[in-house]
Order: C-alpha cells, then sequence, then structure tokens
C-alpha cells in the first residue's frame, strides 16, 4: 500500500451488505443543475460493478487521482484546464464498468426543494427498474444525503421500484470517504451534466466522450435511450448549452409519440364503430318466415 493511501472500506454497513449479497452492486451519484431561460437537468448515474472486484477497484481509483478523497465540482474548480482527477476517474470507471445515467429534462426550479425531491424520487425510480432489467442488478448504494427527510423519500422510490419489478431491490446510503466507489458516480454524473450545461462549441469540453461505450444515458420518464452530448462544428454560430438541444428533441419526441398515440387511438375507435355497425345490422336483419321456427309436435 503507497504510504498515506487507503482503499478500505470503513463503512460496516456496507461491508455487511456485500456479505449479504455478493455480486453485482450499483454505485449511485446525482448531479442536477438549473440554467435561467433555458431549461434544468437532473440525473443520477449508476457505476456497476462485482463484489469480488471491488477491491481492486477501489486502490485503482485512490492510487489513480494519490489522494484518499475526490469531490467531483471542487476538483473541476482545482483544476479548470487540462487532465484533472474528473477524468482520471471516468478512464479508470469505463475500463472497468457499464455505467447507466438516469436523466430527467425540463423546465423545473431545481433550486426549490419539493420539487427537487419530486424529481429524484421518479429519477431514482427509473434509475432502480432498469438496473433490474436490463443488468439484473438488486444492490445499490447510494451517496449520502444530510437531510433525513430525503433518505425516506429514496426508500419510497425503491419500494415502488420494487413493487413493479416484483424483485428485492435494496437501497443503502454511504459516504463517499467511507466507499470510494461511490467516487466513480460522482465522476460519472458531473461529467454529463457539465456536458450538457456548458456552452458549446465555445467552452465545451467532452467530459463524457472519455467515458466511450460504456456509458448509456436513459430518459428517467420513458426509460428509453438518449442520444449522447455531442458538441456542434466549431464554426456553428450556436453558443447555448447542450441542453437547450436536448430539450428540443425531448418534446419532438414527445410530440411524435402523442402522435402515434393518437392515431392508434383513432383506429381502435374505428375498429369498434364498424364492428358495432356490423352487430346492430346483424340484429335487425329480418328473420326468414317470419320469426323463429316451431318445433313440430309428434302424432
Amino acid at each position: 500500500m503507497a504510504p498515506g493511501l487507503s482503499w478500505i472500506v470503513t463503512d460496516p454497513q456496507v461491508r455487511d451488505l456485500y456479505e449479504n449479497r455478493p455480486g453485482l452492486v450499483a454505485f449511485v451519484d446525482e448531479s442536477y443543475r438549473t440554467i435561467p431561460q433555458v431549461g434544468s437537468i437532473y440525473l443520477m448515474t449508476a457505476v456497476i460493478a462485482d463484489t469480488r472486484d471491488l477491491n481492486d477497484y477501489r486502490r485503482t481509483l485512490v492510487q489513480g487521482i494519490g489522494s484518499n478523497t475526490f469531490h467531483a465540482a471542487p476538483d473541476q474548480h482545482r483544476n479548470p484546464q487540462g487532465r484533472d482527477n474528473i477524468d482520471i476517474i471516468n478512464a479508470l470507471t469505463a475500463q472497468r464498468s457499464p455505467t447507466l445515467a438516469s436523466v430527467y429534462l425540463g423546465h423545473d426550479n431545481l433550486n426549490n426543494e419539493t420539487v427537487n425531491i419530486r424529481i429524484r424520487h421518479g429519477v431514482l425510480r427509473s434509475l432502480a427498474i432498469e438496473l433490474h432489467h436490463t443488468y439484473g442488478v438488486d444492490t445499490i448504494i447510494a451517496d449520502h444525503l444530510f437531510d433525513a427527510r430525503r433518505h425516506r423519500h429514496d426508500d419510497a422510490a425503491i419500494a415502488q421500484a420494487r413493487q413493479t419489478t416484483r424483485a428485492d431491490i435494496q437501497l443503502l446510503h454511504s459516504h463517499p470517504g467511507r466507499e470510494q466507489m461511490l467516487w466513480a458516480a460522482d465522476a460519472t454524473a458531473w461529467a454529463i451534466q457539465h456536458d450538457l450545461a456548458t456552452p458549446a462549441p465555445r467552452n465545451w469540453e467532452n467530459r463524457t466522450g472519455i467515458l466511450g461505450d460504456a456509458l448509456t444515458i436513459m430518459n428517467a420518464h420513458t426509460r428509453r435511450t438518449m442520444a449522447r452530448p455531442v458538441a456542434p462544428a466549431p464554426d456553428t454560430p450556436q453558443k447555448y448549452p447542450l441542453l437547450r438541444q436536448a430539450l428540443r428533441t425531448q418534446a419532438s419526441a414527445t410530440i411524435a409519440a402523442q402522435a402515434r398515440a393518437a392515431e392508434q387511438h383513432c383506429r381502435e375507435m374505428d375498429h369498434k364503430r364498424r364492428r358495432r355497425a356490423a352487430e346492430n345490422a346483424r340484429q335487425r336483419r329480418p328473420r326468414i318466415g317470419g320469426g323463429r321456427a316451431r318445433r313440430l309436435k309428434p302424432r
């Protein structure tokens, strides 16, 4: 072990969970932002790993940045240019884990606590359902929350995911200082939010590019795959965040889905009218012989 560095899990609840539920685990963290006159982003990323590999995985992360602590936002402020610890962790994560992001895009004020909690609830529920259905993951370690009420809201979201999937999905909150695997979730979540919120092509850094094919981005409402953030060409006059284009794309997809649903509804109603008309025609058809034939009595 390098001098001063440690990658030992110090959260006893997490250790017990690994012992009782060996196998795949999803490490989850969130990132959100409201951009005035543009829109809002709330997302959660889940970095998936096997409990058998976690010790070596942690060692790689800790030695990779040469530190026992990491938090994406302050790390970026210390390293505004070049390859920083966020890129290092995301590069290491891409080599070892698939990453699923559940993303909500809208025009809500995420600085409002009630709104924030409501949207987090839906994003987490969708993430847990998709982790079960697509990846077979039913154990989730999420970054700790300072507000105990939010823990209860998270528990309610997981309860709904259990009801939907009929699976024994378990969620435990821990601290990234006690389980370094949460660093990977923090870095990936920050990268996606940053790429969606940073004006493009000016200042755009393609932070998600380093994650490569390991990253899947999902719309939290529809649970359908979303396009990755891609910057316009350098000569494009656009100077707004990619969030604006993502919201337009989402709106177009919603309108198209509503049009398809309306068309399907019209077809179903037309089919019902035709069937009802045919039934009415059968009932009005005159019977031969003036009615029901009578049975002849034997002589």
